[in-house]
């Protein structure tokens, strides 16, 4: 464990993405954290408490999404769906009702469009990635980004059908390559958001390592 957690340390302190993010990252260091603690629990086989991780980092933010899905097809593999979908959807709709139900269109700004870069706010996350370059820069560009955006995830969907994850190694790999093409895909993106898909790069060597037995949760 030491030489690991020193790895963990300089990684977190040392990579430029990494110290940026930690400086100001916001919401982005928890919503990060609950999914790899929900990845850590899924490798346990404990897909109620993964559920409920991911979940509430759901929440908090459209970034946990994906790691949801990719954590939902691993849990049906090993017959713990039922258990990790119970949180891990019930949680961001039930934090969704609330608003959805007093103003509709607000929701609907603020959870699809502005993340898509087509509300009536601009996002300040600019980094000029391709997503955003084509966005800003092309007739139609934000048209544009948005139908590579959905191809990319098209894309990993067809990966999780055909080559699903048999482990939490394997779907931290799953992870990594999704919101590494969500990064640089989105039309409203930005350099910290790189720490997602690095980190969860970094997670599989701890995850494939073995654990001892552990209480099922």
């Amino acid at each position: 464990p030491g030489p690991w957690l020193v790895r963990a340390v300089q990684a977190a302190t040392v990579l430029p993405v990494c110290a940026l993010t930690l400086a100001v990252g916001g919401d982005d260091l928890p919503v990060l954290a609950l999914c790899l603690l929900a990845l850590a629990y899924a490798a346990r086989d404990r897909y109620a408490a993964a559920g409920i991780a991911v979940g509430v980092a759901g929440a908090l933010k459209l970034f946990a999404w994906p790691v949801a899905l990719v954590l939902l097809v691993l849990a049906v593999r090993r017959r713990g769906a039922g258990r990790f979908a119970a949180g891990a959807f019930g949680l961001p709709v039930l934090a969704l009702v609330p608003a959805f139900l007093v103003n509709r269109d607000a929701t609907v700004e603020n959870v699809v469009r502005f993340p898509l870069g087509r509300g009536l706010v601009r996002s300040p996350a600019a980094s000029p990635f391709p997503g955003h370059l084509i966005a800003t820069l092309l007739p139609g560009g934000p048209a544009i980004a948005a139908v590579l955006l959905l191809g990319a995830g098209i894309g990993i969907g067809v990966w999780l059908l055909r080559r699903p994850p048999v482990d939490a190694a394997s779907a931290a790999a799953v992870c990594a390559v999704g919101l590494l093409a969500a990064t640089l895909l989105m039309p409203a993106t930005r350099f910290g958001y790189l720490l997602y898909p690095a980190a969860y790069a970094l997670w599989i060597p701890a995850l494939s390592r073995p654990a001892g037995p552990t209480l099922e949760g």
